[in-house]
């Protein structure tokens, strides 16, 4: 596992809005911790706070001490779509996934889903739980799981 933000450009750039994520942001860092542990990725995880008035800042500063691939960014306009586009614009990865910061996704699929689209054989119906996007990085991918299971590649 590279995950040296000063070392090699990651493969993976893990995106995650945050505002007023508190309760589950431990578990959400520590969730994608044990990803990249058991696995070959490079990776960043930018997480891009959004004007959140809870402790959710202090414990990005906190996790920031002890893992090099993690970085804050700030967006001070409301909303998902500024949130997004400020990780966007900040990430280095080769693929970017965009998730919440709230715990509740499933950031072992990361590794598996890497793969399916480096042998270029994303099933159609295709289904990694809870990530609403995934771009390709100069190639034109776009997945986007639906609730029906079906994803749409572009």
């Amino acid at each position: 596992m590279n995950t040296d933000p000063l070392g090699t450009l990651p493969e993976v750039s893990i995106i995650l809005p945050c505002l007023n994520e508190a309760e589950g942001l431990r578990f959400c860092i520590y969730q994608i911790r044990d990803m990249l542990r058991e696995s070959p990725l490079s990776a960043e995880v930018i997480i891009v706070n959004n004007n959140s008035t809870d402790a959710s800042v202090d414990i990005i500063t906190s996790a920031m001490k002890e893992f090099s691939w993690l970085r804050l960014e700030h967006e001070p306009i409301p909303g998902y779509g500024s949130a997004y586009l400020k990780g966007l614009s900040a990430a280095r990865g080769s693929y970017f996934f965009l998730a919440d910061a709230d715990g509740t996704y499933n950031f072992g699929d990361v590794p598996r889903f890497v793969s399916e689209l480096n042998s270029k054989f994303p099933p159609k119906d295709y289904q990694m739980e809870g990530f609403v996007k995934c771009i390709r990085k100069n190639r034109g991918l776009f997945l986007s799981p639906t609730g029906s299971g079906k994803s749409f590649i572009i």
